[in-house]
């Protein structure tokens, strides 16, 4: 590229493609497309450009993150998941669109919601209807950009960027904070107070270890909180299928070529045949990828996926782990209720809500003693925590885009709960017991807390020890909270009922 030469790169919202717009060379443009169109640059770039939107630092965002565009590219993807069919290709007329077999498309997507309770389908059907009458081609694409100059990436119609000399926002908004750390999410707007924060080690059991004079018993655990698993099927198959064409590539003089012409040469007598050209392209970037020591990624349209699941389906997936999960930490709960001698009477709705900062489990909507027995067998170990994370998992807007869960996901201060683990885990104090006074915190010598966390997080990045996110998002929560104080607001506490021996998403 020559130097003062700009061009901008931009990805579409429905292939993830990404396109070289602004040289004049267009032979040039072709070859930058082609190297960068590898495995899933695209749609880590589209995710990378979307998750830099202005917005989130309290700025306007430019014109290309537009709500109405995006709300196209999201039916495309639900259609996708849902039927497989590309919506761009199906016939669109009356106002309808119409699946290849001449069938109402809306009428085939809500037959296949019902698999997927309780995603609620309605929510899109004002956006769908307002798509099928306009037609596809009747309103722009979702698509983001960078420009790219000189090496350097820089956000498009904003100063307020990550690119050179595009950090005006930090001087405005993170005065005085130190230079070095690694990269994390921002807690505003995310649920990731228990995803920031160290939580107790594996050994390590609370004062409530003994219950009844009997030791907790280590097997009445509540499984981790882990969402990578709801894709173990996927990679199990994944695994064993590409780690056995693996095996008999490398019988071949030629094993790269071997691929090549499994996957685009007809008279190969080894040619698969069947797979449309995305497939190919997946299903040979997977063995090349294998034969070069990585792990074959999850991909919906990989071939195998398609051919073993039909696709890889995320509302599936969501709702198989969160029930799985439920499933077991349903049967601890029973088990260790059983071997405590715990009895709730009957018809009895129990309440048990974890507090943000301990992780202690609380039972309510008993009496007094029976509570405090609950109580006691329920906390040891890493229950709370885990129990916590599921209730978390399990709130219905980070599964289904544009439904909002109970109450309590959205009353909470979540960003209260976020820096208060982030202070104990720089310094070891308790923010809820710390002086706060003029707008700070004070340590128990008298120093301000900040000065305290920023000097500790800068020494240990000088030191090269492990941060596992960046002070500065936090400032400005951490201010506000400064400022009101620690008692103001609601802390962000969730809860899950059980009646009858069942566990139940509670309607807080």
């Amino acid at each position: 590229m020559p130097e003062g030469q700009s061009l901008r790169l931009t990805v579409d919202s429905c292939d993830y493609y990404i396109r070289v717009e602004g040289l004049e060379d267009k032979s040039l443009a072709e070859s930058i497309e082609k190297v960068l169109n590898q495995g899933q640059n695209g749609f880590n770039l589209f995710t990378h450009i979307q998750r830099c939107a202005p917005s989130k630092f309290g700025y306007d965002n430019p014109s290309q993150y537009n709500s109405e565009t995006a709300e196209k590219s999201v039916l495309y993807h639900l259609v996708k998941e849902m039927t497989g069919y590309d919506l761009r290709e199906l016939q669109n007329e009356d106002g309808k669109f119409y699946t290849p077999d001449g069938s109402d498309l809306w009428l085939e997507l809500k037959e296949k919601a019902e698999a997927y309770s309780p995603f609620q389908l309605e929510k899109y059907q004002e956006g769908y209807e307002k798509l099928a009458k306009t037609g596809w081609e009747g309103s722009p694409d979702y698509a983001l950009s960078l420009e790219y100059k000189d090496q350097h990436l820089l956000d498009i119609d904003t100063e307020y960027g990550y690119g050179v000399g595009q950090t005006d926002w930090q001087e405005e908004l993170l005065p005085n904070l130190p230079a070095e750390g690694e990269e994390e999410e921002t807690i505003e707007g995310e649920n990731v107070p228990q995803e920031q924060t160290e939580a107790k080690s594996i050994g390590e059991v609370s004062q409530d270890e003994k219950v009844s004079g009997k030791p907790a018993d280590p097997n009445h655990a509540f499984p981790k909180f882990n969402p990578a698993l709801k894709y173990a099927k996927y990679l199990k198959v994944l695994d064993e299928y590409y780690e056995k064409q693996n095996e008999e590539n490398l019988r071949f003089a030629n094993p790269e070529g071997h691929i090549r012409d499994k996957y685009y040469n007809p008279k190969s007598p080894y040619y698969i045949r069947g797979l449309s050209p995305l497939e190919r392209e997946i299903g040979m970037e997977q063995e090349i990828g294998m034969l070069c020591g990585r792990e074959p990624s999850l991909n919906g349209y990989d071939p195998v996926i398609q051919r073993t699941f039909g696709g890889c389906n995320s509302f599936q997936a969501d709702q198989e782990y969160n029930q799985e999960m439920r499933g077991q930490i349903n049967d601890c709960i029973n088990q260790i209720f059983s071997a405590n001698g715990i009895v709730i009477p009957d018809g009895t709705e129990l309440r048990l809500t974890v507090d943000p900062y301990d992780y202690r489990i609380h039972a309510e909507g008993v009496e007094k003693d029976l509570a405090a027995e609950i109580e006691s067998a329920l906390n040891f170990g890493e229950n709370g925590h885990s129990l916590y994370n599921h209730i978390s998992y399990c709130n219905q807007s980070n599964i289904n885009i544009g439904q909002q869960g109970s109450n309590q996901y959205v009353q909470g201060d979540k960003a209260k709960a976020a820096v208060y683990h982030m202070v104990k885990q720089l310094t070891d104090y308790d923010l809820r017991t710390l002086e706060n006074k003029n707008g700070r915190f004070y340590t128990p010598d008298g120093s301000d807390l900040w000065e305290v966390l920023s000097n500790k997080y800068k020494e240990m990045a000088e030191s090269g020890e492990a941060v596992s996110f960046r002070l500065e998002d936090y400032y400005d929560q951490y201010r506000r909270i400064a400022k009101e104080g620690w008692n103001r607001g609601i802390d962000a506490v969730l809860t899950i009922g059980y009646k009858n021996g069942v566990l139940f998403d509670a309607a807080v």
